[in-house]
């Protein structure tokens, strides 16, 4: 574990359109440095070998829409402090990820205020570089910063929907 006297920049994905039709899905999932998967699967091999977290996402409305293993996020930090962590989106799906309303076809560099939509009711016919807006989607998350010792609000709304210590904290090498 890293210790740090100053906040720090801390990224997670926070929902954005609908809730989900599951209730036990959260709505804020905190990003670790290293690799998180997501999908409609309670786990993915790699986080059940301790190498990384998994994120489920499902519903209960449209289950087809997200893959066991529908994506992966690799955050890793940068030299520099003003650098910050660079974030890299890869799709492993069926029905797609999209970037700002945008299918993907390789794995995708993306950044905070980036609107991330996973699956589409098209997705599959869908080529990658197309627009396809989803607005009523419960598979839509922003990429959102704030700092460690942020707001109460910031740090326990994303620590409490995996209740998980403070993702800045938790490493992996």
């Amino acid at each position: 574990m890293e210790s740090s006297s100053s906040p720090r920049p801390c990224l997670c994905l926070r929902r954005v359109g609908r809730r989900s039709s599951i209730s036990e899905i959260g709505d804020v999932f905190p990003l670790h440095v290293g690799l998180t998967t997501l999908g409609r699967s309670h786990t993915s091999p790699e986080a059940s070998q301790g190498s990384a977290r998994h994120v489920r996402l499902d519903s209960s409305v449209r289950k087809c829409l997200i893959s066991r293993q529908h994506a992966r996020i690799v955050c890793q930090r940068r030299q520099s402090a003003e650098n910050g962590v660079h974030v890299q989106l890869v799709d492993m799906s069926v029905n797609g990820v999209f970037v700002n309303n945008k299918k993907i076809g390789r794995p995708t560099d993306i950044v905070v205020g980036d609107v991330i939509t996973f699956g589409h009711v098209r997705g599959a016919a869908l080529a990658a570089g197309t627009l396809a807006s989803q607005p009523q989607s419960e598979f839509q998350f922003r990429l959102e910063e704030y700092n460690s010792a942020g707001t109460e609000s910031d740090a326990e709304g994303a620590q409490s929907s995996l209740g998980v210590d403070d993702p800045c904290e938790r490493t992996t090498t």
